[in-house]
């Protein structure tokens, strides 16, 4: 599936992570929209995490070796390697693409936003149906109690049968 998304690159010079208590990457992640970070060691990958949480911002982390844990626990989402990732990366993360494939990420949350628009529908259509029924046993049911006297006997008026489907 094919996504026309227009792309702005800009090249920038290497962050000191730890100057100033990281107050020059939370500038950095403030002043633009769109950051890509690569080749970044794992410690240098645990601080960047921590910068966007402290921002606010709901963060993935992918990693595939031994040293990468501590980012893939500490994101919100760790996601890790199936093929090329050692065993504790994929134990600790909370995503494992077997096939090593980002795509895959893609097609998957596709496949969960139809699942869940299509349990949206079930939910409002039983919601509704079921609405309708209660209001109808209701409306019956006080109809039948204003026929029926107070001790329940009917020489007041006859009785109303109900009768629903399912």
């Amino acid at each position: 599936m094919p996504y026309d998304l227009p792309i702005n690159l800009e090249l920038g010079s290497s962050l000191d992570l730890k100057s100033n208590g990281g107050t020059e990457l939370d500038s950095e992640i403030r002043s633009h929209q769109e950051l890509l970070f690569g080749r970044v060691n794992p410690e240098q990958k645990y601080d960047i995490i921590e910068a966007f949480q402290r921002q606010g911002h709901f963060v993935t982390a992918a990693g595939d070796g031994v040293n990468d844990s501590p980012a893939l626990k500490k994101a919100d989402i760790g996601l890790s390697m199936g093929i090329t990732g050692t065993e504790v990366s994929k134990a600790i993360s909370d995503l494992v693409l077997m096939d090593d494939n980002f795509t895959s990420v893609v097609h998957a949350i596709d496949e969960g936003r139809k699942g869940f628009e299509s349990l949206r529908r079930i939910l409002r259509y039983t919601l509704a149906d079921n609405m309708a029924e209660m209001y109808s046993f209701c409306l019956c049911h006080s109809e039948c109690s204003t026929s029926f006297g107070d001790n329940g006997d009917s020489s007041h008026g006859t009785g109303h049968r109900y009768v629903t489907s399912g």
